[in-house]
């Protein structure tokens, strides 16, 4: 233990070295260490009872994996909530759980908290490490630090591309990428995303983005002036609304899932959305990334935005399908028909044909080492293949055109790109700086200079403290 030169835990209280370097070390400390666990109480439920519950299990937990060495007597218990920091003594304890706290010392023997056991003063550090995590991904400690200096925080709703028409799109450069950005108050605003600006973000936690309301964005139900964000959402999830925010909009499910009608018969019930949406014009692409083929559909009005997002370098566009169910039919039917022909499209190296696209290591693989790769003789003869079929007669009508995204996006250097497969993203975590000047991007992948990509994607719903330059 000693030859791993582990920080010292006044280093972490006086913050000289940071979190993710002291995450680093103790990494290399851990397989020393047999455990570790933590009993977080309702924000209602902080009893004397609760309380003397919660620290008996913790020492079960621990006796349990035998770290006899680790527990100590019994002095305070503190626990935060925001801002307030209550304390909780020994002698506020109900009698019974003093009793199975001196049973359970019968064979625990305490170390004195200044022992030069390394092993006890790794614990010791490593427990003040967690407590800092834990610490810094509570909703209340990151509430209090938006409510300190709110005017530095701004919540990520989106990263997004302009989407002009798609019957007027020639293959020209549309616009810098841009992310929506919403501020305490609820006001949105945008930040472009230019080469040579140098990124400062700092994520917090993810909160629930709201709902989008024909165009207008719409905060999260439960904000209010204590959670000027609302609710918060995992990290882990893919949802971007709060149950609360959820409820009664089923009808955005459509867009993305199969359609709960065709949307003259407006099972939803949401008739503006119905009108303005669901019998509408909706577009088809057929794109490449790597050696699979996706076909897509989309929103006439975002389909160029929604293939410029995924980072497409070219694409066949099919429109304009008219109905949300139609479109989605017609999706399923071309690519089961193209999956069946897919032996006319083998001299083009395509091995699957897919609704979804790649994962994102496979699609920055493809990105780096054929940014310029040239589908145009792959797509025509898509077009071919769906015009000669009888089979494929519901798209007889449609306009069917082969369009380049290419100029919509800025390739970093080949040095970069080189870095950028070894090095991959950059980790996205809460209070964790993401930092670096902008060398180029592509879809939602962001490379920065030196330092790796990250993916505006996955940015969506955190709030930020950021900065542009």
């Amino acid at each position: 233990m000693n030859e791993l030169k582990l920080p010292k835990k006044g280093h972490l209280l006086r913050k000289k070295e940071s979190l993710k370097a002291l995450k680093r070390a103790f990494h290399r400390a851990e397989p020393f260490l047999e455990d570790y666990d933590f009993q977080e109480l309702e924000s209602n439920k902080r009893s004397a009872e609760d309380i003397g519950g919660a620290y008996v299990k913790l020492i079960d937990r621990l006796l349990a994996n035998k770290l006899l060495r680790f527990i100590a007597t019994i002095k305070v218990i503190s626990f935060r909530n925001g801002i307030v920091t209550p304390r909780f003594t020994y002698e506020l304890l109900p009698q019974h759980v003093k009793i199975e706290l001196s049973r359970r010392g019968e064979i625990i023997q305490p170390m004195e908290n200044r022992s030069s056991d390394p092993l006890l003063i790794t614990a010791q550090t490593l427990a003040t490490l967690r407590y800092q995590e834990l610490k810094e991904v509570s909703v209340g400690y990151t509430t209090s630090r938006i409510l300190k200096d709110p005017a530095s925080y701004s919540q990520l709703l989106q990263f997004a591309y302009p989407s002009p028409a798609a019957d007027s799109y020639a293959s020209y450069f549309v616009g810098l990428p841009t992310f929506s950005m919403r501020d305490t108050n609820g006001e949105l605003g945008h930040q472009a995303v230019e080469v040579g600006s140098q990124l400062l973000l700092v994520p917090s936690l993810r909160f629930c983005c709201g709902n989008e309301e024909l165009g207008d964005g719409i905060p999260c139900v439960t904000k209010d002036a204590t959670h000027p964000y609302g609710s918060p959402i995992s990290l882990h999830s893919k949802e971007e609304r709060c149950e609360d925010c959820k409820r009664g909009k089923r009808y955005l499910g459509c867009l993305t899932g199969k359609p709960a009608c065709d949307g003259l018969r407006v099972v939803c019930g949401n008739e503006e959305f119905a009108a303005n949406i669901c019998i509408d014009s909706f577009g088809l692409y057929v794109t490449r990334f790597k050696n699979t083929v996706k076909v897509g559909k989309a929103f006439l009005p975002n389909l160029i935005g929604r293939l410029l997002y995924q980072g497409a370098n070219s694409a066949l566009l099919i429109y304009p399908i008219f109905g949300i169910e139609r479109s989605w039919i017609l999706e399923s039917q071309l690519a089961e028909f193209l999956s069946a022909n897919i032996s006319r499209l083998e001299r083009f190296h395509v091995e699957k044909i897919r609704t979804r696209g790649p994962g994102l290591p496979e699609k920055l693989e493809d990105f780096c080492t054929d940014w310029e790769r040239d589908d145009n003789s792959l797509l025509i003869a898509v077009r071919e293949l769906i015009s000669s079929s009888e089979e494929m007669n519901r798209l007889s009508r449609a306009d069917l055109r082969v369009v380049s995204f290419l100029k919509n996006y800025y390739k970093p250097s080949d040095f970069l790109l080189d870095r950028a497969i070894t090095r991959g993203f950059l980790e996205i975590a809460s209070w964790v700086p993401i930092s670096g000047k902008i060398a180029g991007y592509r879809g939602t992948l962001i490379f920065l200079e030196g330092k790796g990509v990250i993916d505006g994607k996955k940015l969506q719903g955190f709030v930020l403290k950021r900065s542009i330059a």
